[in-house]
């Protein structure tokens, strides 16, 4: 038992003694030198700054501060985005978004949100990135940070990142206000690699435009500034664009130039996927100035090199070009592998992107094991507390000395003994039920990734099935048609009434086809519907009666047979939100009224009420139709489930509701069985300050 006493309070000396003494000077400034050369590896070896990183963190664990913490995640985002391991740099984000909430600082909640719009703008999700990059623009209003940092840069850096994500949207002249903005403040402060990236990212705002002498013009300057001051790498960047230009121009002696001179370097760093880039690029040269046998080499190289590397955005690129070329040597089975190859690449991606998306989805769904952690969190600070209380006790019983120390003592540790048994028994509960339960949330993730991939796949075959086989039956029989005109032709013998038999057959294959492909764009376009990405409006104050009863009014005209009477009323309501969005609501939600409800109703009407419900709107959305059966209310929202096909709906309309309230408005929606006739949808919303 003294061997006990001893060992922990010599244990309990050793913690004080850590806690007092003060940060290392040279470890602090070994730690911002190791981040300054993690950053400068990120875009040249984005698997090197990764190794980098861990071996940073294993060296210097214990004397990292928080910002450092923040810096060395948000570099580990980049490296893993580069990587295109979108998961993982998810995951990162979330580290800096933790310590954001354990330490209270907006300065890391805004490099929090900074990380995930730069994620997004490299997953092609451009108006995801800007809601994010947006968001850490609002930091800067507050003007609250409490760490030691260049306010007015970080604030100028953001301003460019939203500027170059409105280019990447294709808002070029909106993008131009930001990055001219920022150009101006660069120029000021002498920051001449923020210069010439402004330069850079200007260009291609002009490129987008199609000023080309502007964006010329512009990216000769970024050129010479980084040649000016060796900025080798960043110079490949200028190269490219520059090679680009030159192609639109039809210099394609220059652009050749170019784009080798950007190859050349990114191979001298390893920038594996910027070499790629190029030479895509240069592929694409090369098949605008009829330069086959070199377009062929090259694209050899590109898919080998892609296809070792993992980059399926490029191999994707660089088949779509073989594709193009066997086409047009008219090697139709070449060109088909290709496209087929071609296809399960650009799946590859989509899919890729998707498993981000249910990485994203799966982190915010892990509020029980969050719980579990706090209850963790909570029991290691009961032992503490237990242990400074034992420490005060011990010291108050040595001044009374004697036995009545030691016997006091004794029943302390005894009783400790106890509580430490206890919480061990708890530790091992708590273990063995956060096991059970990422085992069974992993396999109910698992089995809700699957079926909601096997559905979406499903319907969408289903519903194009149709159109594509239309499209291409007609271009067998305008095949069979142009075949037969030939043989005439050959022949010598043809009339002109085969001729216009034959010219008739023809224009008939192509309207049918034309329509079969209007008919599949037009599912396209509805495919795409069912995504609910952040709409291009921003959060805006408006009255939601008065909104809610001109579109009511406004689609009613839409329905030339037995209108309904449109009941609109409840409270008076300023919501801060999208009404854009909203709109499509009620417009799908009558529409689906009308079709599916009103068939057999004498009186067709609709009752539309709006109350407040504590810090939420809700919005009870109610019809006298013939109501939805209560064994089908659970699949109503679901994607291509329709009652109606015969009448050509695809059953999207419900489901694309669904998505706008509860992804981009965050809000709910339930379908409630009626009891009595007519379908009732209860919708509810965040009330949010304006």
């Amino acid at each position: 038992m003294n061997n006990h006493c001893c060992a922990r309070i010599f244990l309990l000396l050793f913690i004080c003694s850590c806690f007092s003494s003060p940060t290392n000077a040279e470890s602090k400034k070994a730690i911002q030198d190791e981040l300054a050369t993690i950053y400068n590896l990120i875009a040249a070896d984005p698997a090197q700054a990764l190794l980098s990183a861990n071996k940073v963190m294993e060296k210097y664990a214990k004397k990292f501060t928080s910002q450092q913490q923040v810096e060395l995640f948000s570099a580990t985002v980049m490296a893993h985005m580069y990587s295109s391991d979108f998961s993982a740099a998810f995951d990162e984000a979330e580290k800096i978004k933790s310590i954001a909430e354990q330490e209270k600082n907006d300065y890391f909640l805004f490099k929090y949100n900074d990380a995930k719009g730069k994620i997004y703008l490299h997953m092609d999700l451009g108006q995801e990135s800007l809601k994010y990059q947006l968001k850490a623009y609002e930091y800067f209003k507050k003007n609250t940070f409490n760490i030691d940092i260049d306010v007015e840069m970080q604030k100028t850096t953001t301003e460019g990142n939203i500027g170059y994500t409105l280019v990447q949207l294709g808002f070029y002249q909106e993008a131009i206000i930001y990055l001219e903005k920022t150009l101006d403040i660069f120029h000021k402060r002498g920051s001449l690699i923020q210069v010439a990236s402004s330069y850079n990212n200007l260009g291609e705002a002009y490129f987008g435009l199609k000023k080309y002498s502007e964006a010329f013009d512009q990216h000769q300057k970024a050129l010479n500034i980084r040649l000016a001051h060796n900025l080798e790498l960043h110079s490949t960047f200028s190269y490219h664009n520059l090679g680009i230009l030159y192609r639109v121009k039809k210099d394609y002696a220059q652009a050749e130039s170019s784009l080798l001179k950007a190859i050349n370097l990114r191979q001298k760093h390893h920038f594996t996927l910027g070499v790629l880039a190029s030479q895509v690029a240069l592929a694409e040269v090369y098949r605008d100035n009829n330069q086959k046998s070199r377009l062929k080499e090259l694209l050899n190289n590109v898919i080998h090199s892609a296809e070792s590397e993992d980059k399926f955005v490029t191999l994707a690129k660089a088949y779509a070009l073989q594709r193009d070329v066997f086409q047009q040597e008219k090697s139709y089975k070449a060109a088909l592998d290709a496209a087929i190859k071609h296809q399960a690449t650009i799946e590859h991606v989509q899919l890729k992107k998707t498993d981000a998306h249910l990485a994203r989805y799966l982190t915010q769904s892990s509020t029980v094991t969050k719980d579990l952690n706090i209850l963790e969190l909570r029991k290691n600070n009961e032992i503490q507390m237990l242990q400074v209380q034992n420490e005060k006790q011990r010291l108050s019983m040595v001044l009374t000395a004697g036995m009545s120390f030691i016997v006091i003592l004794m029943l302390f540790l005894w009783l400790l003994q106890i509580k430490r048994n206890k919480i061990q028994n708890i530790n091992g509960r708590l273990s063995s039920t956060i096991t059970e339960l990422k085992e069974i949330q992993h396999k109910l993730i698992e089995s809700e990734k699957t079926s909601a991939l096997t559905t979406l796949v499903a319907g969408m075959a289903h519903q194009m099935n149709t159109p594509l086989g239309v499209a291409v039956t007609s271009v067998s029989l305008i095949n069979n048609h142009a075949e037969g005109l030939a043989k005439s032709v050959n022949n010598g013998v043809i009339s002109k009434s085969t001729m216009h038999d034959t010219l008739n057959g023809i224009v008939k294959g192509c309207h049918l086809a034309d329509s079969a492909m209007q008919r599949t764009s037009a599912l396209i376009g509805k495919f795409k519907m069912i995504s609910a990405q952040l709409e291009t409006e921003e959060l805006k104050r408006f009255e939601l009666i008065d909104l809610l009863f001109a579109k009511a009014n406004n689609t009613i005209k839409e329905f030339k047979e037995n209108q309904p009477l449109i009941n609109v009323h409840g409270a008076k309501l300023i919501l801060n939100g999208y009404p854009k969005a909203l709109e499509k609501v009620l417009y799908h939600l009558m529409k689906n009224s009308m079709e599916h409800g009103f068939g057999q109703t004498l009186s067709p009407t609709i009752d539309v009420n709006v109350r407040q419900t504590g810090d939420e709107v809700e919005i009870l959305y109610k019809d006298n139709g013939r109501g939805i059966k209560s064994d089908l209310i659970a699949k109503v929202f679901d994607p291509f489930y329709t009652t109606s096909a015969q009448n050509n709906n695809i059953g999207l309309g419900l489901s694309i509701v669904y998505n706008l309230i509860v992804q981009l408005m965050e809000g709910r929606i339930i379908c409630e069985p009626n009891s009595e006739f007519g379908t009732i949808f209860r919708i509810n919303l965040p009330l949010r300050s304006g």
